[in-house]
């Protein structure tokens, strides 16, 4: 994500670094993908083959006979990989790259390459009828352009403290073990493991949804409504790294907990010949102290969104009227509005970047790309 709002950060303002961002993220995507088609060849041990036949991975040297040269064998295709949860933020790195990518006619390769990207990361995304994407820079029509809308909606969960009751009993058992290699007992496990986990959904508050609607002389008479979807929805990607990395947080309590108490040990035993129950006492008592001082690390990105939709068309070239809002799920009629003027150029692409974390848009709305402009929010 610091990769992504970098490159948003480009793109509405000079866009110099843009191209740059985007070669980082290619790069991270084509490495995940590595490692999902390497993790699914190991586990299958086969390759799938254009027939449907399969054939081992092993490294094994074949002979072709003479009589088989006119039908060569069928060609081997790399394994399908699916994507999983924790990999959407990997779909807006591959959008915005073709952004970057779809202006130049050199690049078509990179822009076709970031496209599938987007399509293999987040598969629901989809900017235009029957789950397309609509055509980007070069790819519009002649004397086209496209319009991007990318709303930063909603505020990221915070990652809350959560006991962990199950983790006592491993605890017990690391006290029983401390415990029999010293003659000095240790006290029962009193606090149990505390670990991160996010913030569920507030229920009290009215989910909103933002709208747009264009017109201008290039589209006749007519006011075309835009059409948002979600590329990232970071609760769905906390709840994912929570579950992934559960185990992994609850064994490195486990591991804390267990020094501090080896730490109490060793200090007894090193002083073991002047050590009277006043000394031990106290000793056990900061122990337990320490102890208690354990709290899960909840440290999160307060600033980041919990979703980012965007919406996009092509536009004949012109000058255009950009209505915003938004809205609750609920209701029929905007909450807040806000009009903008935008141009679209032939083969470019002009980005519209807005905040809208409660029940309104905020600061100032970006146009980046082909138009570049700040325009305050109410």
């Amino acid at each position: 994500m610091l990769v992504n709002i970098a490159m948003l950060s480009s793109l509405v303002n000079d866009g110099q670094d843009a191209w740059a961002w985007s070669l980082q993220a290619m790069q991270t995507s084509r490495e995940r993908r590595d490692t999902l088609t390497a993790a699914l060849t190991k586990n299958s041990g086969t390759a799938v083959l254009a027939d449907d036949s399969t054939a081992t991975t092993a490294g094994t040297q074949t002979v072709t006979p003479a009589s088989f040269e006119k039908h060569p064998p069928a060609k081997i295709t790399p394994p399908k990989i699916t994507a999983e949860t924790l990999d959407q933020p990997l779909a807006l790195a591959a959008y915005l790259s073709a952004i970057v990518h779809s202006e130049k006619p050199s690049e078509m390769a990179e822009t076709e390459q970031a496209l599938q990207d987007v399509r293999l990361w987040n598969p629901r995304f989809s900017t235009a009828a029957a789950g397309k994407l609509t055509p980007l820079g070069i790819q519009c029509r002649k004397a086209h352009g496209t319009l991007h809308v990318i709303v930063l909606a909603g505020v990221a969960p915070e990652w809350v403290s959560e006991s962990c009751e199950p983790t006592s009993a491993a605890l017990l058992i690391a006290d029983q073990i401390l415990s029999a290699q010293s003659k000095y007992k240790l006290p029962p496990t009193l606090f149990s493991i505390k670990i991160a986990r996010p913030q569920s959904r507030d229920q009290g508050r009215a989910e909103l949804t933002p709208g747009a609607a264009v017109a201008g002389s290039g589209i006749g008479s007519e006011r075309r409504q835009l059409g948002f979807s979600t590329i990232v929805d970071l609760r769905e990607v906390a709840d994912a790294s929570y579950q992934a990395g559960r185990d992994k947080a609850i064994a490195d309590a486990v591991v804390r907990r267990v020094v501090k108490k080896g730490t109490v040990v060793a200090a007894k035993a090193m002083s073991s010949d002047s050590l009277d129950w006043k000394a031990d006492l106290a000793m056990t008592a900061i122990g337990v102290a320490w102890e208690a001082l354990e709290k899960a690390d909840t440290r999160s990105w307060s600033t980041l969104p919990s979703a980012i939709r965007i919406a996009a068309e092509e536009l004949p070239s012109g000058e255009y009227s950009l209505d915003l809002w938004t809205r609750p799920l609920s209701e029929r009629y905007p909450v807040h509005a806000q009009p903008v003027k935008v141009r679209i150029e032939d083969g470019r692409n002009t980005c519209v970047l807005l905040t809208m974390p409660a029940d309104r848009i905020t600061g100032a709305i970006l146009l980046g790309g082909a138009d570049r402009n700040i325009i305050p929010a109410p």
